[in-house]
């Protein structure tokens, strides 16, 4: 009868009545089963609507128009026309990426992880890992041609000559533009954390994965897309502002204030890694390195490695943040699984394997004639047949017992129906299906639990009873990503072995602990109360702690050791290497490009560049050895 396209704006593969698979399956408020939706299978070309064979020819007249558009910007830039060079090579690779990103380039052609996007997806401008790169190198290219020509433009000259009150409007406006700029760069960082399941924390997993090294790609693209940009501003508040010193500081003090007081207005989220901006911009223009971006000289290596140090603690900050933020997430996740009332879905999954054992004419005939291995075939059936896959996470117990109660397992040990199960069948653990048992407490260290009755009746007499006893598994991993993202490339070692825990009363009376933490000691009930362990979690004795609560207002505090000191110095030492072996190598093509003979390189620079070749080369070989 045809579905709502306002609810299926892509076709699904196929919508059925019938249970499916557990990710495809929707319910309503009650758990209730309605359907099951297949999702469409996303084609290589993503665009129907164009014929392929004219998109492979859009792409070869965009690479050969590109040729052609570059070869005109160097003939512009050799005549001098800057401006017109900066703005064919914007417009061009502005409508390249838009086409890229229509027609779904280079996606359309191989569908790598590079460029799918359930491994990073941030914006319709950055579907996908690959596509960041790009925006990345295209903002890179243009950023640095405008760092590298602007101050021979005619535009530029023309600048020098405004008046002194236009200077200081521009003045100001650098300064604004350059704290967007960096916001602009902090929040790409915290994509790549929030928008997918990627880490730079080298304490975490020191492997490297073909998108893990992308990230460091991206990592060194965006640092020099704020160093180049920073370079291009600071360079001209300098020269607005060339002598008095006390007046750039005044007009930079006030635009700053003016810029936060205008991000503040917009919703931005202020946070005091600002301030290291600020400090690495009045660095700059008080040491005037700007100037000496263009000859290489001793002070420019200083410029480069202060550059480098300076993002480097700006990322380092990002990973602690985010580490930090993920390390709350996953406490109240296991914080609620602990404390679960119920499973819903595997509650509702339950109660229809119940309706099909109960009317499987096999395991009606098995309770009839009374065969050898009668438990060891039900057992069988019930597993194999009858429950779904979701019960993989659970230890499954199927036990049988004929009509009057005796089990069908004939070992001395072996309880009756009555025996096995009175303890269970109380009010307090029942559920909304009948003869479904949930129990969630101090019994059984606070597990989740269920244990299902079913009455096998031939011709509406009982003639037999089977039980199901499921406990949650010990070594089940507690994924943090939907089951449909996850691949083994991503996975790590679960921080949830780390963990203790401890679950308290609606009185906070302390009624289960596990772990290494003593929460009799080292807990005091005062902080309970306090919305801070909910919310962002406390510091007490070295460990983290995050509190969840339940319906039935019992607590539980989940607690790892903090974030040590050690990591965060091991972060901005990995981050910092790797921006220092990159400012080694745009040494190294400077020096391929013009020759060693034409670097008027000072003594005391050679000294320079050989005590660092001494410091790096080693410590570059050690990372090597131990990967």
């Amino acid at each position: 009868s045809g579905y709502n396209t306002d609810l299926f704006t892509v076709d699904p593969q196929n919508i059925s009545t019938h249970i499916g698979p557990i990710y495809s399956n929707v319910l309503d408020h009650d758990t209730r089963f309605l359907f099951s939706i297949l999702p469409p299978k996303f084609e290589t070309y993503h665009n129907q609507t164009t014929p392929v064979n004219t998109v492979i020819w859009g792409v070869l007249s965009a690479l050969f128009l590109g040729i052609y558009i570059f070869q005109w910007a160097f003939r512009w830039t050799r005549q001098k026309r800057y401006e017109y060079a900066f703005l064919l090579l914007l417009v061009y690779l502005l409508l390249l990426r838009a086409g890229m990103l229509y027609f779904g380039i280079p996606f359309l052609f191989s569908e790598t992880d590079l460029f799918n996007p359930k491994f990073y997806a941030s914006s319709i401008l950055a579907p996908s890992l690959g596509d960041l790169l790009l925006n990345c190198l295209v903002v890179f290219i243009l950023v640095l041609y405008i760092a590298d020509f602007y101050f021979r433009s005619k535009l530029y000259r023309d600048f020098l000559h405004i008046s002194e009150t236009f200077k200081t409007v521009l003045s100001s406006l650098f300064v604004v533009i350059s704290f967007w700029v960096f916001y602009a760069s902090f929040s790409e960082l915290k994509n790549i954390y929030e928008k997918s399941q990627f880490t730079l924390d080298i304490t975490l997993s020191i492997s490297f994965s073909m998108l893990k090294i992308v990230c460091i790609i991206i990592f060194i693209f965006i640092s020099s897309i704020y160093f180049l940009s920073t370079h291009f501003l600071v360079s001209l508040f300098i020269r607005f502002n060339p002598k008095n010193r006390t007046r750039g500081t005044i007009i930079f003090t006030i635009s700053s204030l003016v810029c936060l007081f205008l991000m503040w207005f917009v919703n931005v989220e202020i946070e005091w890694i600002f301030i290291i901006h600020a400090i690495y911009f009045l660095v700059l223009y008080f040491s005037r390195f700007p100037r000496i971006l263009y000859s290489f000289r001793y002070r420019t290596t200083i410029y480069y490695f202060t550059g480098a140090f300076f993002w480097a603690l700006i990322t380092t900050y990002v990973v602690y943040t985010e580490e930090d933020q993920k390390d709350i997430t996953n406490k109240k996740d296991f914080g609620q699984q602990i404390i679960a009332e119920n499973d819903p879905f595997g509650e509702f999954l339950l109660d229809r394997a119940k309706e099909s054992i109960s009317k499987d004419p096999d395991i009606q005939n098995t309770f009839v004639s009374d065969t050898v291995l009668s438990r060891e075939r039900i057992q069988q059936k019930v597993k194999s047949i009858h429950l779904d896959k979701y019960f993989d996470k659970y230890d499954i117990e199927v036990l049988s017992f004929q009509a009057n109660g005796q089990p069908l397992d004939n070992t001395a040990a072996a309880l009756s129906f009555n025996e096995y199960t009175q303890y269970y069948r109380q009010p307090k653990y029942q559920t909304s299906y009948p003869s479904l048992f949930f129990i969630n407490d101090i019994v059984n260290n606070f597990k989740k639990q269920y244990l299902s009755l079913i009455d096998i009746r031939k011709d509406s007499i009982l003639i037999g009873r089977v039980v199901l006893n499921l406990n949650p598994r010990e070594d089940q991993p507690k994924n943090v990503y939907p089951e449909l993202l996850m691949d083994k490339k991503f996975v790590q070692a679960p921080e949830t072995r780390q963990y203790s825990y401890a679950i308290y009363d609606s009185n906070k009376q302390l009624v289960y602990s596990l772990g290494s933490y003593n929460y009799d000691r080292k807990m005091p009930l005062a902080e309970l109360e306090s919305s801070e362990l909910f919310d962002r979690g406390v510091l007490l004795y070295d460990y983290k702690h995050v509190a969840s609560r339940d319906k039935n207002k019992r607590y539980v505090v989940v607690s790892s050791k903090s974030f040590p000191f050690k990591s965060i110095t091991s972060n901005f030492s990995f981050l910092y290497l790797i921006l220092v072996l990159y400012v080694i190598c745009i040494i190294a093509v400077y020096a391929l490009k013009y020759g060693l003979r034409r670097l008027k390189i000072s003594y005391t620079t050679k000294i320079q560049i050989l005590l660092n070749v001494a410091f790096f080369l080693p410590l570059i070989l050690i990372v090597l050895i131990t990967l």
